[in-house]
């Protein structure tokens, strides 16, 4: 398939990614996450099952095992859900979805409208939209965008990557991360930061990390350490 073509059904496809997302900061199983484009088109029957870290498409992360992983294998594409099992629903919580195109890659020229989309949809109940937040350029291909409603505040951080040889300029790779954390109380934006971050930096695939190169260097917390932080001071409060 060419790059004209390519481009053509990449709408559709970045679409599904912001309905898979919609329902991310709920507490809920992942087997409730529907898989249908924006125009209601039905991306194929979910198949949402548990699996463990060694089954996952980040084998030999470091410090990941504490989270909840579910799986969904679709004809166009492989996706994951991980959620740490303390969650509550306005936080504290820790949520990652992640996505692999299966022959397509998610096109450069449509990141930021994808970037919003997925950012909407995730924050809708909760009255509140992209306009509303403070977005940071993290790289090209990753962005954080920061936002606090009652006494919760959020940071989602979206990052595509993946193999672009070939595609420069037109690909930002074949699969995504999107991850969400939530406080509860004072906001702490560095805090919120780091946490995604860290995350980042400690998923591995191929025995390489994902992280944003020149954000998530060594100097950053270890994920254990944050997550706990997280989840202890909510039970402090």
């Amino acid at each position: 398939m060419n790059n004209a073509m390519h481009l053509e059904i990449m709408p559709i496809i970045l679409r599904s990614c912001a309905i898979a997302c919609a329902i991310l900061l709920s507490a809920s199983a992942a087997a409730a996450q529907e898989n249908r484009t924006v125009d209601g088109k039905e991306l194929g029957t979910s198949n949402w099952h548990a699996i463990t870290l060694g089954d996952s498409e980040f084998q030999g992360s470091r410090d990941a095992g504490d989270f909840l992983i579910q799986r969904n294998e679709l004809p166009d594409r492989i996706q994951e859900s991980w959620r740490h099992p303390d969650n509550a629903q306005h936080g504290p919580l820790v949520t990652m979805f992640y996505e692999r195109l299966v022959d397509n890659f998610f096109a450069a020229e449509l990141f930021e409208a994808d970037f919003r989309r997925v950012f909407n949809s995730a924050f809708a109940s909760r009255g509140v939209d992209l306009d509303d937040a403070r977005v940071v350029n993290l790289e090209d291909r990753a962005k954080a965008a920061f936002i606090s409603y009652a006494a919760t505040h959020c940071v989602f951080v979206m990052r595509v990557f993946g193999p672009i040889v070939g595609r420069s300029g037109v690909s930002n790779g074949d699969r995504n991360a999107r991850l969400f954390v939530c406080q509860r109380g004072d906001p702490d934006d560095g805090f919120l930061r780091d946490t995604a971050l860290s995350m980042l930096s400690d998923l591995r695939q191929d025995g390489r990390g994902i992280g944003i190169p020149d954000r998530t260097a060594p100097v950053l917390p270890a994920l254990p350490e944050l997550i706990n932080r997280l989840f202890t001071a909510e039970e402090a409060a």
